[in-house]
């Protein structure tokens, strides 16, 4: 069957051979030298597709069915989610203050004791996938149809993008420095969209895949990874396509500097850059959808069925 993580993506997904899987089996500890890939319970076979957090003790996952899971320090454990939609994305300003994005224009606020619904003024229809922001008074999100959505500390409102694309993933250096990536079915080709502080616009590529995550180590370097092994790195200039060693899609990205990225995908996919080129060390066949650390090594990667990977030092 053709989907991309969940029910809720399979509408653009169908256009690309992305499928999803639920494997089972323990992961073999074969991630990048040093620290190692473990296997963390997670209490669900809900499918997992973000993660992120503020510190080593305070770490958030969602997933299909409306899941949001808590890491402490110690281990994950359930939170009330009030929803039922599937949720795609997660941020967190602090640790009293954090956002849950998915399904059906769901939007959720942690505000350090419960999570509650947040509303926008448009179609409840919309799909909302990603979610990043530089702080409690200054967080977009982005999703399909070119949604895009900012919050101002208040009430979050509809920006004008320019595009209908489906938006997968945003993330920024500052206010006036952030990036959305997606893909335009219509035009068959990627979409990537800078936020100048003023108005978003569209930034030049010549890739064809669907780009699903975006994260970078400054404002003159950034990846994007999506389908087939995509890896798109801007340098300040312009955007170049980069082997990453993988046909595998990938779904996540995250790193702690120009020198140590990670992106993670489909059947196990996890590739490292290492500021001079991509590596690619598949651990076990489970899908992973999103990845997120608080150190290179200390790294949470989340993924289909429940899955939880950690990678720490042994």
């Amino acid at each position: 069957m053709i989907k991309l993580r969940t029910m809720a993506r399979a509408t653009l997904f169908a256009l690309a051979p992305l499928i999803l899987a639920s494997c089972g089996g323990s992961d073999s500890p074969t991630g990048p030298s040093g620290p190692v890939w473990t296997t963390v319970a997670s209490g669900t076979t809900q499918a997992l597709n973000g993660v992120a957090g503020t510190a080593a003790s305070d770490v958030w996952a969602v997933g299909t069915g409306g899941t949001i899971l808590h890491y402490n320090g110690s281990g994950w454990a359930p939170a009330s989610s009030g929803a039922t939609n599937a949720l795609f994305g997660v941020w967190a300003a602090s640790s009293a203050d954090a956002w849950a994005v998915g399904q059906n224009a769901t939007l959720l606020h942690y505000n350090g004791t419960n999570w509650s619904t947040a509303t926008w003024p448009g179609a409840a229809s919309q799909i909302v996938n990603g979610v990043w922001g530089t702080g409690p008074a200054d967080v977009w999100a982005v999703g399909s149809n070119g949604l895009i959505l900012h919050y101002n500390g208040t009430a979050w409102s509809a920006v004008t993008s320019g595009v209908t694309s489906f938006l997968f993933s945003v993330w920024g250096k500052s206010s006036s420095d952030v990036w959305a990536v997606g893909y335009d079915s219509n035009a068959g080709q990627s979409t990537i969209l800078h936020y100048d502080g003023t108005s978003w616009r569209p930034s030049p590529t010549t890739s064809t895949q669907i780009l699903t995550a975006v994260w970078g180590s400054s404002s003159t370097d950034v990846w994007a990874v999506g389908s087939s092994g995509a890896a798109l790195h801007y340098t300040g200039t312009n955007w170049a396509s980069v082997v990453s060693g993988t046909v595998q899609d990938f779904y996540g990205v995250w790193g702690t500097s120009a020198s140590n990225v990670l992106a993670v995908g489909s059947n196990g996919a996890v590739a490292q850059y290492n500021g001079t080129s991509w590596s690619y060390a598949p651990s076990g066949n489970v899908f992973r959808y999103g990845v997120w650390g608080s150190a290179a090594d200390n790294v949470w990667v989340v993924g289909a069925a429940g899955a939880i990977f950690h990678f720490s030092a042994p």
